[in-house]
């Protein structure tokens, strides 16, 4: 017996002590693609490649659908707008309307039903009637005006709106256009705010929150309605514009109370849900500076501002504006809101600045105070109301 031989025998019978010999199966590799690879082979890699692709955004789909927690296992929806680079910043193609995705839900609904909502991508016509809703190609971002008009300090239009994406993001308005009523009017940007910030500060904004924005213009509007006014804002990187067409001017309600010289004089919503009453006004015998009391009566509870911009005219042509507010307790020369209870009066005051008047009534009162809610607001207004 050879050498061989023996070497042999001994690696088979350690194979079968250690029961270590395993079938080895060799196939051959298929050799890669060429250049030269047919039309049909490569249809076939590509349709193989998408179905991949699908399955793995089905995937993802489902991940972020069935996440409900923000911070570690935040519902982060990727953007998938197609970008350009600009700057530091990227633009969305907003012009082409694409179907909703499942998540987008939210900014689809329609919880009120004088809500109106654009079509995603394009010039939102608000017909008249507000709030009214812009939404992203992508339905991602949604910007919802809800009020126009000129309640604002120093009597110039002020424009309020809301921010909302299904996916966490950072915020910050890169634009304000000059916005055109029905009579022509050009209305240039003057200040804004936008949460906490001046509109031009990064403002966090996490998934299905809602961000307030508003927008002082430099005048007073005399139109009817804003023909024309687009706003660009920057979520996450991405610049979205907002574009309007046929914003309403003007407040909820506009009928005045009048109080035939007797006080008190109750003003209501034309929902008779909430009821204002002027309690007193007087104290132009003292120190020639209006002070009015008022109470307020709401059918549910809700949370109400008073706001800077209270004016008063005079019998003798006088002009009177408002310089402390007062809500209950609190006490400011700016903007101070309360939680209010049904059925419960809750009690404010406004004092005015001091004037040589000795006016003996109020021709007209206008208060500025509203339900604190991204809805059109309230004008309530008296007239013919006595001073005492």
């Amino acid at each position: 017996m050879s050498i061989s031989h023996i070497k042999g025998i001994v690696v088979l019978t350690g194979c079968l002590l250690l029961s270590a010999c395993t079938e080895t199966i060799i196939r051959e590799v298929a050799p890669a693609p060429t250049e030269t690879a047919t039309a049909s082979e490569a249809a076939t890699t590509a349709e193989t490649a998408t179905t991949a692709e699908t399955a793995t955004t089905t995937v993802t789909a489902a991940i972020n659908d069935s996440t409900t927690n923000l911070g570690v296992g935040s519902n982060m929806v990727a953007i998938s707008d197609p970008v350009t680079t600009v700057g530091s910043a990227t633009t969305s193609n907003d012009t082409t309307a694409s179907p909703p995705s499942p998540t987008s839900s939210l900014l689809l609904e329609d919880p009120n039903s004088n809500l109106t909502i654009g079509t995603p991508g394009t010039i939102v016509d608000c017909l008249n009637s507000l709030p009214c809703r812009w939404l992203s190609t992508d339905t991602q971002f949604a910007l919802t005006v809800t009020s126009a008009d000129n309640i604002a300090s120093r009597d110039r239009l002020s424009l309020s709106y809301f921010i909302q994406t299904i996916h966490d993001s950072t915020v910050v308005v890169s634009r304000v256009d000059e916005a055109v009523d029905s009579e022509g009017m050009v209305f240039r940007s003057e200040d804004q705010t936008l949460g906490a910030g001046n509109g031009g500060s990064p403002q966090g904004l996490l998934a299905g929150d809602q961000l307030q924005g508003t927008v002082n213009f430099n005048m007073s509007a005399t139109g009817n309605t804003l023909s024309e006014w687009a706003i660009s804002v920057i979520d996450a990187g991405v610049i979205r514009t907002a574009t309007f067409t046929g914003i309403p001017l003007g407040s909820l309600t506009t009928a005045e109370a009048d109080c035939n010289y007797t006080l008190p004089c109750v003003w209501t919503t034309p929902d008779n849900d909430v009821a204002i009453t002027l309690q007193s006004a007087g104290g132009i015998s003292i120190d020639n500076r209006i002070s009015i009391t008022f109470s307020l009566e709401t059918s549910s509870d809700m949370t109400i501002a008073v706001d800077e911009g209270a004016t008063a005219s005079g019998s003798d042509g006088s002009l009177f504006e408002g310089r402390t507010l007062g809500l209950g307790f609190m006490t400011d020369y700016k903007k101070i809101t309360a939680a209010v209870r049904a059925r419960s009066p809750y009690f404010g005051s406004v004092n005015f600045y001091r004037t040589p008047s000795i006016s003996t009534h109020l021709n007209q009162l206008s208060l500025v105070l509203y339900q604190d809610e991204p809805v059109p607001r309230w004008d309530p207004q008296f007239i013919n109301v006595p001073l005492q």
